[in-house]
């Protein structure tokens, strides 16, 4: 993935310039083998440097490790006046990459230079031994087989992985919580509606969720709807009373003291939340969202409920 079209013209130019500076040397066996290395090595190093939330995209990685790769390599040719060239257009790339005052990158987005490092101290090593097993007799490295079995095995296992992801992406566009906090409201409600007739056990709580996803969309059947799903459980249990609330039948107290146990009472809390903010009132929904995080159970959909809606709140 990269973070745009201009993110990967430019990773396409530096690759090719790359291939241009060292790709005749070295054969393109290894070229790819190491472009490969470079890439795995700088996402590791992105990974475990990097704070755990940063998304890092982009093939920078394995450039980055090309060039640190034909510095490395120059010392070859080091008598000759390719080294110079080599030098030359390698730190071009190389040093900007690796120093943040020499870069910049756009609004809302950062350099990942831990990923550039670690690519570069990939490319590097593995250019330093290539050198080391590099006869001066053989035009290009040795070992050309090993570094076609790694290059298949890096893209099969890339391309394997493409099909685990396809499916978690399209089991997180469907997940209706993920809906409902990215603002899409009505596909939200849909998904909230689709698991409430899959599971009895908890369809009213799922309902409940269709309801306010619905008045959030501007649906103006929600009202209507709830009203349906409140005839459809036993009135005398809950969580007929939360139906009620949204209902305008009785007050955010009345629905409180309603509350018989601790589950009740922190679903109680996180709902009442939900009837402010659909009136406007932020700052009462907040202080409720607050309370049911302490108050709730994490296994519970309010607790992430609550956290979603605080977030947002934040946001805004």
């Amino acid at each position: 993935m990269h973070g745009g079209i201009l993110h990967l013209m430019s990773n396409c130019c530096c690759l090719w310039i790359a291939g241009m500076l060292f790709e005749r040397l070295i054969g393109w066996r290894w070229f790819a083998a190491i472009f490969f290395a470079s890439a795995l090595g700088g996402s590791l190093a992105s990974v475990w440097i990097n704070d755990v939330h940063t998304v890092g995209v982009g093939a920078s990685g394995g450039i980055v490790g090309l060039f640190a790769a034909v510095i490395a390599g120059s010392i070859r040719f080091q008598s000759t006046p390719i080294a110079s060239s080599l030098q030359v257009g390698a730190i071009q790339i190389l040093v900007p990459s690796l120093l943040p005052f020499l870069s910049a990158a756009k609004e809302g987005q950062t350099i990942d230079y831990a990923g550039h490092f670690g690519g570069a101290m990939t490319g590097a090593a593995l250019s330093l031994l290539l050198l080391a097993l590099w006869p001066r007799e053989c035009p290009t490295p040795r070992y050309d087989r090993i570094a076609i079995a790694f290059s298949a095995a890096f893209v099969i296992i890339a391309a394997g992985a493409l099909w685990p992801i396809t499916n978690a992406r399209q089991s997180y566009l469907s997940d209706p919580m993920t809906n409902y906090f990215g603002g899409r409201y009505q596909q939200a409600a849909t998904g909230f509606s689709l698991i409430a007739s899959q599971d009895p056990r908890t369809a009213p709580y799922y309902r409940l969720w269709r309801f306010i996803a619905q008045t959030r969309g501007g649906d103006p059947n929600a009202l209507a709807d709830l009203r349906t799903a409140a005839g459809a459980i036993d009135q005398a249990a809950w969580p007929h009373p939360i139906y009620r609330l949204f209902l305008r039948e009785v007050t955010p107290g009345e629905l409180t003291a309603k509350a018989a146990d601790s589950n009740q009472i922190c679903e109680s809390i996180f709902y009442i939340g939900e009837w402010y903010l659909l009136a406007g009132a932020k700052d009462e929904a907040r202080s409720r969202f607050q309370a049911a995080l302490v108050s709730c159970p994490k296994t519970f959909i309010e607790y992430d409920g609550a956290g979603g809606e605080l977030a947002k709140l934040d946001a805004k």
